[in-house]
Parts: structure tokens; sequence; C-alpha cells
């Protein structure tokens, strides 16, 4: 739907004149004057035509037109019917409106503008009362809506059919440009000539009877003090955490431009990422996150606090401590904290008589220091020693 035109079209008493005219001229040139066609209906109202077709009683009625100068003549030979006299009025009056639209649109005015006054000045006052503005204007734009008129009868508004239909037409309409229906805003609405429904039921409801799971939140605006509802913000959460993980995105992997690309930027002042997924996961761990400030590792209880949970984890999955590998501390977020102490440093805070050789991977070149062989023979020696005791 293209912008509105702001500039009004100037349309002076000579270009009203000028289009008189025109409407005269395409009037004149049918047998039955679209004024006077009522009075014909009346006259002889009841009379039918011979199932002859549209086609052949035109021709017959031009015929006898030609031969008489008296027009009952031609309903006196059952010729012509009350349905043929308002088919040959209707288009009459199409030809005339197509001409009306067709001069105003050189004149700078869209149909969509066209009023009863210039219609009046058009020299088609009579018709329009007796068919209305917009029905007359639709008989050339079939498609055209009452609300682009910026007019609508009395109580058409309360229909919710009529709500509907005419929020779809704007959803269709902006789809056309590129436009999500998240991104349909006021001045969208007020283009459209259908800023009242934004005053009567709200830009939310509105596009929720298109959408219905649409969110508060998706629409890049949310009432004052939204957010200070932690039900509010849960639910948001809880929306943000489902499509990512449609996304294939697990919960821990969510960061900042997570939820300000999905439209929750505010629900940051009030938490967090680890604050506000946390409450959607109690279980969580701040170093599941993958962005998680450095500090927290410069604690050495945070360190054994998240070595346990991983040992925890891996013996859940039917792992062994000693056979925790670098990559399971990598897949748990944990990459800082395995470079600050590496893996056997790590596990042995949570098992202190764990020896490197128990460990399913050594460091390359690790029997390469003679401590260490040094080191394994006695730990070899004293164990098997302990042994024999028992």
């Amino acid at each position: 739907m293209a912008g509105k035109n702001k500039t009004k079209a100037k349309i002076s008493k000579e270009d009203y004149k000028l289009i008189r005219a025109k409407i005269k001229v395409k009037l004149g040139a049918y047998k039955i004057n679209p004024d006077k066609a009522e009075s014909y209906l009346e006259r002889f109202k009841g009379l039918d035509i011979a199932s002859i077709g549209e086609e052949r009683v035109e021709l017959l009625i031009r015929e006898e037109a030609e031969k008489s100068e008296d027009p009952s003549m031609l309903f006196e030979l059952g010729v012509i019917s009350e349905t043929l006299i308002k088919w040959e009025k209707d288009t009459a009056i199409l030809d005339a409106m197509i001409t009306v639209t067709e001069e105003f649109k050189k004149l700078g005015k869209r149909i969509d503008k066209i009023s009863a006054i210039d219609l009046h000045y058009a020299g088609l006052s009579k018709i329009r009362m007796e068919y209305g503005v917009y029905n007359l204007l639709k008989m050339v734009k079939p498609d055209l809506k009452p609300w682009q008129l910026n007019r609508v009868p009395e109580g058409y508004w309360d229909d919710p059919k009529n709500v509907k239909e005419a929020v779809e037409w704007l959803v269709e309409e902006m789809v056309k440009e590129g436009k999500k229906i998240e991104d349909i805003n006021r001045k969208d609405f007020r283009d459209a000539g259908l800023e009242v429904l934004l005053n009567k039921y709200g830009k939310v409801e509105l596009l929720k009877m298109i959408k219905p799971n649409l969110k508060q939140w998706q629409l890049n605006r949310v009432p004052e003090g939204y957010w200070d509802n932690p039900k509010n913000v849960k639910e948001a959460v809880e929306w943000l955490v489902e499509k990512k993980a449609k996304e294939g995105k697990k919960i821990w992997e969510i960061t900042q431009d997570d939820f300000k690309n999905a439209g929750l930027g505010r629900v940051l002042y009030v938490g967090s990422v680890y604050k506000l997924l946390k409450m959607i996961k109690p279980d969580l761990k701040s170093w599941q996150l993958n962005r998680v400030s450095r500090k927290i590792w410069d604690d050495p209880e945070h360190i054994k606090e998240a070595v346990e949970w991983l040992v925890e984890e891996m013996a859940k999955e039917g792992k062994r401590i000693e056979d925790i590998s670098a990559k399971d501390f990598l897949d748990a977020g944990l990459k800082t904290v395995l470079y600050k102490k590496g893996l056997y440093g790590l596990l042995k805070m949570v098992k202190p008589d764990l020896k490197p050789w128990n460990l399913k991977h050594l460091p390359n070149n690790f029997w390469d220091d003679p401590k260490h062989i040094k080191e394994a023979v006695e730990w070899l020696v004293e164990k098997k020693r302990k042994k024999g005791r028992k």
C-alpha cells in the first residue's frame, strides 16, 4: 500500500464544468436516461423478458427505438423487462463513473479521495443519492474498501467481521510491501483510514485477530509498567527459550543479542541474562552461559562448584571422573576455567587423590619428564603394597 499523498488536489469550477460536459455525452449515448429509469420501472413493473438472451433483447430494443418515438411501444411488444432496464441503467452509470475517475485522476485526485461534493459538481448528484458514493466508486474499483474513503456507515465497526476484514486487508497490503505483521504501526493504520480501530480496540488486539499467538513485546512497545509484573517477564523469557529451541539453540546459548533481536531488550533491565534464564531453568549454572564474567573464575569456590557439577552430570551419563575429557569441559561452557587450571588440576579439586595417569587423556610428552615416571612407579608400588596387606 503506497503512502498517502498529503497534497490535496485543487479542482477549479472550470474543471468540474468540463467533467459535467463529458458525463452528459456519456449518458446521452444510452436510450434510457439513468435519472428517468425509476419512472420507467414503476410504469412497466412486472413485465418480463422472453428467454432470448440479453444481447438479442438489446438489439431488438435499438431496432424498435428507431421505428417509434414512443418508448412504451417497446414494452408493449414484451421485449423490455425490469431486469433489462436496470442492466441498461447500470451500464450507463458505470461508463459515467469510469469517465469521472479518469478525469479526476488527471487532476491529481485518487479514486479513494473522490467525495459526494465532487460527484455533485460532476453532474451526478441524483445518481449519487440513489447509489451512494462508495457503491459508485466500487463499480470502477471492485476491490475498493469502505474505510479507504475515510467514512463508513454508522455502526460499521461494531461488527467484528468488518473489523477483522479490515485488519486482514491491511496486513496483506503491508506484506506486499515486505513488512512483517509485527512492524505494522499506528501510521500504517492511519494511512489506511483505520485509525479509528486503534482507538476502539488497540493495536495488539487487532493484530491478534490475524495472528493469535502474537505477543505484546513483538510490537516493540509495551504498556508502561508492563515489565514490573514478574508473570509478564517469565512469559516473555519462556517464549524466547521455546523460539530459540526451535532454531536448535540450547537455553545456555541464549545471549543478550537474542533478547534484543526478539524485542525484549527492556527485559534486560529487570535482570541479567543468567537471572532471566534461571527463571525457566532453576538448575542453570552461570558458567553454562556463552558469556560470563571472567571475574567469576577468580574465586576457587566457584571453580570447584563448577567442576563438581560437571562430574555429577557426567556420572548421570555413566562416565567416571577419570574419563572426563577437555571436550566435556568445553561443551559445558567451561573453556575459560579449563585454560586457567588445566584438566588434571580441575578434576583433582574434586578428587584429591587423583593421579594424572588415572586420566584417559594425558598431556603430550607427560612421560618425558623423569619426575612423572618416578612418581608413577612409587604410587604403583605403594598401591600394590597396600593391596598385599589385605
